[in-house]
């Protein structure tokens, strides 16, 4: 068993240290410091790894990363979603039960009210199959209402959907959707940043909705009212750069004030599949250009032009040509052997 594998499923789910920091092991290779409260566990890591209270755990997810049912997606690595790479919080790892590589293909963002109406459940029976018939993965929390309804449109259209947990890989949450679960296993991807069976807490929901949209070029509120978690994830995909469409409806509808609120703000009203289709389609198109995938990769600084060879789907003499251009432009800096956006300078 590689103990560099389990020391990166360490570093990912040990607690009391920084995720700035974890995101630092993952850049560098190496933790820069160690914190006072951490350090004893760090030494006792170190010197005997089967004495730290998640040997049992990490030792079980290495043995299922070896056979293939578990795959472990780390920050900077391959297979990691390369849209997630911008965000200055991106996850250091991402545990994935199904198909992976559904993380890195155009992905549609869905959410919505938990207590949904028949005229939301409607627009995800209707529309998402023609969105998922050119070939744009449908992404959401699994949680009840409109999340549940936009998985199981997926899968019916026999497309292909990706449920992003705030709770463990191995905890179905909510258990309503035992049977939803192991159908998106089956025919999409289970993700989430924790291992095991633990449950969610009520901070861990934000932080699956920053997942969420950051994985979808696009994201789609259904129905929310004023205060609806919905909101903070089409707040989150604004702030990353992506568009945000809502559906329209009666504002005598309280169930859709979050949604025209959404809308009154910029949010483009969606009107269709067609709209849907082309929104996601652009941006994921855009996300992939090259000047794009370097910025994307830049997005934490301090990378060598061979990191970004092989963390994009560039050549190095493609590498260099665009890094001088964007130098030319004054849009990133070399500096020790390593380039940066001049944001960071």
């Amino acid at each position: 068993m590689s103990h560099l594998l389990l020391t990166k499923l360490w570093i990912t789910s040990v607690p009391k240290i920084p995720d700035a920091l974890r995101r630092d092991f993952f850049r560098l290779g190496y933790l820069p410091y160690v914190p006072l409260a951490f350090k004893a566990r760090y030494i006792g890591w170190q010197q005997a790894p089967e004495k730290d209270p998640l040997y049992s755990l990490l030792t079980e997810a290495a043995e299922q990363v070896a056979s293939k049912t578990l795959v472990a997606l780390f920050l900077g690595e391959p297979g990691y979603p390369a849209q997630l790479t911008r965000l200055s919080d991106a996850p250091v790892a991402l545990f994935v039960r199904g198909n992976a590589e559904a993380l890195n293909q155009p992905q549609l963002a869905v959410v919505g009210s938990r207590r949904c109406s028949a005229h939301a459940a409607a627009v995800c029976r209707r529309w998402l199959p023609a969105v998922c018939h050119a070939n744009i993965v449908i992404t959401s929390g699994m949680a009840l209402g409109v999340d549940g309804l936009a998985h199981e449109a997926a899968l019916a259209a026999g497309g292909q959907t990706v449920a992003v947990m705030g709770s463990g890989i191995d905890y179905c949450y909510p258990p309503q959707h035992q049977a939803l679960y192991q159908r998106i296993m089956q025919y999409g991807c289970i993700v989430s940043e924790r291992l095991g069976k633990v449950p969610p807490r009520h901070f861990d929901f934000p932080r699956r909705n920053r997942i969420i949209a950051g994985l979808a070029a696009s994201t789609l509120v259904v129905e929310a009212r004023l205060r609806s978690g919905s909101l903070i994830t089409a707040d989150l995909a604004a702030r990353f750069g992506r568009e945000v469409l809502a559906v329209s409806a009666s504002p005598l509808d309280a169930a859709a004030l979050g949604c025209l609120e959404l809308i009154r703000n910029g949010a483009r009203p969606a009107l269709s599949p067609d709209c849907l289709i082309e929104s996601v389609l652009a941006q994921h198109q855009w996300d992939h250009q090259p000047t794009q995938q370097l910025l994307l990769a830049l997005a934490s600084g301090g990378v060598s032009s061979d990191e970004l060879a092989h963390h994009t789907t560039l050549t190095m003499p493609d590498v260099i040509a665009e890094l001088a251009t964007l130098e030319a432009e004054g849009k990133v800096e070399h500096r020790s052997g390593l380039w940066f956006p001049t944001h960071m300078a």
